[in-house]
């Protein structure tokens, strides 16, 4: 949970772009991955890390998922995704999220000290993460 003084927002200009910002202690951070064409912000942490997606080249290449932290941008995606979205990240830095595979399926994952870790409910097509807490206890969508 975001302490109070930490948000992050998406904001859509009037070019449709999205550009994620993080508000804290009365000021605004624009978030841009640099070279995206547009950039989402989708959780935080106590700790300020912010993790979303963005869209790369001029809104016609894949869709991948960035870790903000202390002003540096790092990629989070799986090899061989065609697609990567990050949806929470807990206190520890662990990163829930999914990613398409060429085939379509979607795939959840976990991201904890440079290893990814799948997560797949049994006997479902897809598997989605949504949230992580301390724990490591994750809340999954699936069908």
């Amino acid at each position: 949970m975001p302490r109070r003084s930490q948000q992050k927002q998406d904001r859509n200009t009037t070019t449709g772009v999205d550009h994620g910002f993080l508000y804290s202690n009365g000021s605004y951070t624009t978030l841009n991955y640099p070279g995206a064409f547009s950039t989402q912000a989708l959780a935080i942490n106590d700790a300020g890390q912010v993790v979303g997606d963005y869209l790369d080249n001029s809104g016609q290449g894949g869709t991948h998922g960035f870790l903000y932290s202390h002003g540096t941008y790092t990629t989070i995606e799986p090899s061989g995704a065609t697609y990567t979205y990050l949806t929470s990240i807990n206190k520890f830095g662990a990163i829930v999220g999914h990613y398409n595979l060429s085939s379509g399926h979607e795939q959840g994952f976990v991201y904890s000290n440079g290893i990814y870790t799948d997560i797949e409910f049994p006997g479902a097509v897809n598997t989605v993460p949504i949230s992580i807490n301390d724990n490591t206890d994750h809340r999954l969508l699936s069908d």
